[in-house]
């Protein structure tokens, strides 16, 4: 699946994808014109219609997204978590990471390490994800 990992301040990613069982080596992370950072895991199709509803402002009806699992950093830190088609979540911990390798990211977060290295973690450790790792900074 991926990896996306929240340390605070930089939002970081593995780059693996995969089609019709073929893998391949994608951007995941996105820069929004308001400045907020976007990451996302999950079905690329729904990854895809999730990113483009928040880039036009999140207003309207959100698309159904049923295999998205997201993160969207706000300008001012807030982390919004979006699973499925659910409403979206407030993180109030200092990091989050979402996709197959999350666990192994929020392991590497907790004892104090960057986004980047969480990402390096999952890449290790979970048979989904693959690098190169990629990274945007809040700000």
């Amino acid at each position: 699946m991926t990896c996306i990992a929240w340390d605070g301040t930089i939002l970081a990613a593995d780059s693996s994808v995969t089609i019709h069982g073929m893998k391949l080596s994608c951007d995941k992370l996105e820069r929004f014109s308001d400045g907020s950072l976007y990451g996302a895991a999950g079905d690329g199709e729904d990854t895809l219609k999730l990113a483009e509803w928040l880039r036009k402002g999140g207003r309207g009806r959100r698309p159904k997204c049923d295999s998205v699992q997201a993160l969207h950093i706000k300008p001012d830190g807030r982390i919004n978590l979006y699973v499925g088609s659910s409403r979206p979540e407030l993180v109030t911990s200092k990091y989050a990471a979402v996709g197959s390798g999350a666990k192994y990211a929020m392991a590497i977060m907790w004892d104090g390490g960057t986004a980047i290295k969480a990402c390096e973690a999952a890449i290790a450790l979970d048979k989904s994800c693959a690098g190169p790792v990629t990274s945007l900074t809040l700000g």
